[in-house]
């Protein structure tokens, strides 16, 4: 529950990007994919024979040529400003603000959605978005309850319900300061399944470690299903607060 420990482990980043070109690779990659289609390379045979004289009736004027520019042409502008948009979408998802605990301080502090690591801990207000999939360890409701609404995932605006583990759970009030203080205290790591498609089956297991990494004894392993999971891209609903630890970032999620 520390991401200053998990740089060797080479997690991927929080950031994404569903953007295909760049201002560099744009033409040479585009015409690319746009030859890719059989019309346009069927149109470009067509154009290279009327270029020899024996074999066309057009003196070797390439009439082809104008039509296949401009269809290229508009082709390109259309990607462009789609990939553009891209770009918009990608710049403001991965600008959007999130609470993430800071051992320095012993508080949470606001820090963008590509800057989330796997370890950190997050604390969520109400109608917020998930940044990154997440175990939770401390919710405003009693016994632990928490409400999500999962619509970016599966369409379905109904709330879902989910709780935090008796075990897993952390001993405070929901005053902020006990908050912090119990957040600092926490140290282990999380075993957990490799990063797949299934929205609806976790498995994983949260071990407590002393702060040098020794296991507090047999029964400090606690396991963890999907009814204490939140995912990317949920917003977590009638719920004034909740804490998680992230497990999965970026891609993995």
């Amino acid at each position: 529950c520390d991401s200053t420990r998990n740089g060797p482990s080479n997690y991927c980043t929080n950031s994404i990007k569903t953007s295909k070109y760049t201002a560099v690779n744009f033409i040479f990659k585009n015409l690319w994919v746009q030859f890719h289609r059989l019309a346009n390379v069927y149109f470009v045979f067509a154009g290279v024979l009327e270029c020899i004289p024996q074999v066309t009736m057009t003196n070797g004027v390439p009439t082809y040529a104008m039509p296949l520019a401009f269809v290229l042409g508009i082709t390109a502008i259309k990607d462009a400003l789609e990939d553009y948009a891209r770009h918009k979408a990608d710049d403001e998802e991965n600008d959007r603000v999130t609470k993430c605990f800071d051992r320095g301080s012993n508080s949470f502090v606001d820090t963008k959605w590509s800057r989330v690591k796997v370890g950190d801990i997050i604390r969520l207000q109400n109608r917020d978005l998930v940044p990154a999939d997440m175990a939770m360890i401390s919710s405003s409701v009693e016994n632990g309850l928490l409400y999500s609404m999962t619509a970016n995932l599966d369409g379905e605006t109904n709330l879902k319900l989910r709780k935090v583990n008796e075990e897993a759970a952390l001993d405070t009030s929901t005053k902020v300061s006990s908050l912090n203080s119990e957040c600092g205290k926490l140290y282990g790591y999380i075993d957990c399944q490799s990063p797949n498609g299934d929205i609806n089956n976790y498995d994983a297991s949260l071990v407590k470690t002393t702060p040098n990494g020794e296991v507090l004894g047999e029964d400090s392993k606690i396991a963890l299903g999907r009814e204490n999971m939140l995912l990317r891209g949920c917003q977590l609903r009638n719920t004034n607060w909740a804490v998680g630890i992230i497990l999965a970032t970026g891609k993995d999620t």
